[in-house]
């Protein structure tokens, strides 16, 4: 902490940074460990990340400003504090972003880090090397944070299915959160190598426009054809019976069996014979109660000196 060396508090560093005097003196605990080590989700560190964050956007650096480390705020400390961010203190963090805004550092300068990519940016959607605020991820799975971003994305998914009408692949379901369906048809279709829901949503609007042009050369139809929901597990080895009515008995079968007068008779059946064989409860012997005892007195052995 060279640059606040003769202010002798960590207080001072973080009230020059917009706190108040009473959120400073409640992180001031915190400035001496290493972001790895803390509670991304602690209200002290969301309040010391969004102080942060106003800094880097009076540098016009955009961030979500919500006290969460998102990817924009990530690659800022990647460019001002060092790639090893993340393994020095607090306060060294604080010192580097403050220095920074007193030179003069812009977004056009030396920070020019953001990934600019018009119509959406990388922090409009969350996944899991992505994650912003309190939204949970999936693994592989692109939830997007707004509808704009859910229109683009349900959109790049329509244009997907009338590419692959023309290559006669199997449509996907379009629920305007990419994953590894979306995956494997996009690298089939337009012969891309994304691994990660990730790269895909990076170059959505890009795609969109790319796959509008292919399918109108390719004489793709009008109206994309969807594919069906994913199956919902309703639990571990149920079985609901084969769709196929002559291939067994089905659920709706069985209903129907047992409200007839002989699915009626064999349930009571079944009742009155689990009545009758049941174990009868065992009576509980009483206990005697004993007389309680009388406590021995408790002799006190005073002692003067």
């Amino acid at each position: 902490m060279d640059a606040y060396t003769d202010k002798g508090t960590m207080v001072e560093l973080l009230m020059d940074s917009g706190l108040g005097r009473q959120n400073a003196t409640m992180a001031v605990m915190y400035m001496w460990f290493r972001p790895a080590t803390t509670d991304p989700y602690s209200p002290v560190i969301t309040t010391m990340v969004a102080a942060l964050q106003r800094e880097l956007a009076c540098m016009g650096i955009h961030t979500r400003g919500d006290g969460y480390v998102d990817r924009a705020t990530a690659k800022a400390f990647d460019r001002i504090v060092g790639p090893r961010w993340k393994n020095v203190t607090w306060g060294r963090v604080f010192e580097r972003v403050l220095a920074a805004k007193r030179a003069g550092a812009t977004k056009e300068g030396t920070m020019s880090y953001l990934h600019g990519m018009g119509a959406i940016d990388v922090t409009k959607w969350c996944s899991d090397k992505n994650p912003q605020g309190r939204c949970k991820p999936l693994r592989n799975i692109c939830k997007p944070m707004d509808v704009p971003t859910a229109d683009l994305f349900k959109e790049l998914q329509s244009e997907l299915n009338r590419a692959a009408a023309v290559a006669k692949v199997a449509p996907i379901w379009v629920d305007a959160r990419p994953g590894p369906e979306t995956l494997k048809l996009c690298n089939k279709v337009l012969g891309t190598s994304f691994s990660h829901c990730d790269q895909l949503c990076a170059k959505a609007d890009e795609l969109v426009t790319s796959l509008k042009t292919w399918n109108a050369a390719a004489g793709a139809p009008a109206v994309a054809p969807e594919g069906k929901a994913p199956a919902i597990s309703r639990g571990k080895g149920v079985d609901l019976g084969p769709a196929d009515p002559g291939a067994g008995p089905s659920r709706a079968g069985l209903v129907e069996f047992f409200t007839t007068p002989l699915g009626m008779m064999l349930v009571a059946g079944g009742v009155i014979f689990f009545l009758a064989t049941r174990p009868k409860p065992k009576k509980k012997a009483k206990k005697k109660k004993r007389k309680a005892r009388r406590k021995p007195r408790r002799r006190y052995t005073y002692t003067y000196y």
